[in-house]
């Protein structure tokens, strides 16, 4: 992906979970994500617009309205 915080997202569509791992290293599971979610992501990272980026879409509609792990 193509980010200035995030360097790789994965999704497991059996558990519904989505991974992100940050450039800092930091690696979040963000458990119950419906699959839109992780599609809208990679449709974000695609059109490379500020609005639109993955940390945006991160913030607005991921951080704060779905429980995570912290693994790293």
């Amino acid at each position: 992906v193509e980010s200035s915080n995030i360097s790789s997202l994965g999704y497991h569509d059996e558990f519904q979970i989505m991974s992100i791992e940050m450039l800092d290293g930091h690696i979040y599971y963000y458990l119950d994500i419906p699959k839109i979610h992780f599609d809208n992501m990679i449709q974000n990272n695609k059109e490379k617009t500020d609005i639109s980026s993955i940390g945006s879409y991160l913030h607005r509609n991921i951080k704060g309205n779905f429980r995570y792990i912290k693994i790293k």
